[in-house]
């Protein structure tokens, strides 16, 4: 419990609920939480739950606007919390974003593609296929090894002498004569062909 005796009852990993004190909630007619404009609120008497947040996230620095009747607002900072660890493709959906953007995925992107994979409609290979062309396959920033060994990190682990080997003869006779971006897609198919048949994940591909 905070010094405004706002305190955190439940946390899920997409979700957090708060007990609030009545007397800032008797005349509140709308609640906002600041930095998480498309976060959907549930509000009842004692009580407000935030809804879409991240799997594994820490929130800190989160201010809960609470407005009255003559839309002035009271405004109270939230105590810091991580949600709970999600599943694999919650997880990676995370990890794929942010290392190859290198900045923090946000609520309302996570949230609408975390569905569709959920719900068959895309898949977690197009989702990677999208967040790199967003970075344009990183042809200004990591030679084709870098990108190469980013994306084989990710998606499976470090590399091997085996590994490397192997990559250095696909370069050679098979990559070679491509344009750079060919090149990088065909490095993010090879790869995530291994990815997925590797072993068993609960990933649509």
């Amino acid at each position: 419990m905070n010094e405004n005796g706002i305190e955190i009852k439940n946390i899920l990993k997409d979700s957090i609920v708060f007990h609030i004190p009545l007397k800032y909630m008797m005349n509140a007619i709308k609640i906002e939480i600041e930095n998480l404009p498309f976060n959907r609120v549930n509000v009842d008497l004692y009580q407000i739950e935030i809804k879409g947040l991240i799997p594994g996230k820490t929130y800190e620095n989160l201010y809960l606007k609470i407005f009255d009747t003559n839309d002035e607002f009271k405004k109270f900072k939230i105590d810091s919390f991580k949600t709970l660890e999600g599943n694999n493709t919650e997880k990676m959906i995370v990890k794929f974003y942010e290392e190859v953007l290198e900045e923090e995925i946000k609520e309302n992107k996570f949230n609408y593609w975390n569905k569709k994979i959920s719900s068959n409609e895309k898949t977690f290979k197009e989702f990677c296929e999208y967040v790199l062309k967003i970075n344009k396959f990183s042809v200004k920033k990591l030679s084709d090894m870098e990108f190469l060994n980013l994306i084989y990190r990710i998606l499976i682990n470090d590399f091997t002498n085996d590994v490397l080997y192997f990559w250095t003869f696909y370069f050679e006779f098979k990559l070679k004569s491509l344009s750079v971006i060919d090149r990088r897609k065909q490095i993010f198919s090879k790869i995530f062909q291994e990815y997925s048949s590797s072993c068993d994940r609960e990933l649509i591909y």
